[in-house]
């Protein structure tokens, strides 16, 4: 009889058991990754960053060397683009060639590359110059063949902007 009494007891304990609940974790879990690339700096220079022809003549030209430096991180390719010359109630339209109050400015780029002209959409000029890389260039000013020339104390002014982007 004892092995009866044994039986019911050993049964309610697994019952027991059994009915103790189930503690779920979350359904889902995040984590979170930040990634960066690299620093990448686009900074070029330009020296000298002024150029004062005094006097102008017409149907003259100037030259003047500079250097083209990139002191940014990444390899640049650039582009060139010139204005018209304003000033003092005169104006020399910027163009391929000097005519009529028109007047030329030419790049010549050491190497390979070579000569071309400024004007006044972006032109393709320096590429691929590598940082910490300087490229030597020469602009040439070639004034009007004819038309209005500043007098003496009146000024002209042109402004060319060389651009860079993150090198291909």
């Amino acid at each position: 009889m004892k092995a009866k009494r044994l039986l019911p007891v050993a049964l309610a304990a697994v019952v027991a058991l059994s009915i103790v609940p189930v503690v779920l974790a979350d359904e889902e879990a995040t984590i979170t990754i930040t990634m960066s690339g690299p620093a990448v700096a686009i900074d070029i220079e330009v020296a000298p960053t002024e150029w004062e022809i005094r006097p102008v003549e017409l149907n003259s030209s100037y030259t003047r060397d500079f250097t083209l430096s990139n002191t940014g991180s990444v390899e640049v390719d650039t582009t060139i683009v010139g204005t018209d010359a304003e000033g003092d109630g005169y104006r020399w339209r910027l163009s391929m060639s000097p005519g009529h109050n028109s007047y030329e400015i030419e790049f010549d780029i050491e190497g390979p590359v070579g000569p071309g002209n400024v004007s006044k959409t972006p032109t393709d000029f320096v590429t691929g110059l590598e940082e910490d890389d300087s490229k030597r260039f020469a602009l040439t000013v070639k004034t009007p063949s004819s038309g209005d020339s500043p007098g003496g104390g009146e000024t002209l002014q042109a402004t060319v902007t060389i651009h860079a982007v993150q090198g291909q």
